[in-house]
């Protein structure tokens, strides 16, 4: 079977960080099938710093504008798993750093 994963990633702050974090999801022996960064009420520049990076997978951006969603954090993952269309999800917090294999092992360890 062919499982293919979205990875959804909440940002407010910190946006240095978060390019870290998309490149390495990128990074592993599995890349997802697509990362969802979702700008939760943080500055705009996020969108440009995703674009520094060296695309290998589909990345969506989406942000939220308050008040339409007031809860951030969690608008920001109901929003991205809204957005999602992968067999199997991973919902990470901006600063988690994936290991090499973290994809696959989850994949492993749900079959």
């Amino acid at each position: 079977m062919n499982e293919t994963i979205s990875v959804i990633i909440s940002v407010w702050k910190k946006h240095d960080i978060a390019k870290i974090h998309i490149r390495e999801c990128m990074a592993g022996t599995r890349i997802p099938d697509e990362i969802i960064v979702v700008n939760d009420g943080g500055e705009d520049d996020l969108k440009d710093k995703i674009l520094e990076l060296d695309l290998k997978t589909k990345i969506i951006y989406a942000k939220i504008l308050p008040p339409k969603i007031p809860w951030n954090y969690t608008g920001a993952r109901n929003l991205g798993m809204f957005l999602s269309r992968g067999d199997y999800i991973s919902i990470e917090d901006n600063d988690h750093f994936p290991d090499n294999n973290y994809y696959q092992d989850c994949i492993n360890a749900f079959n």
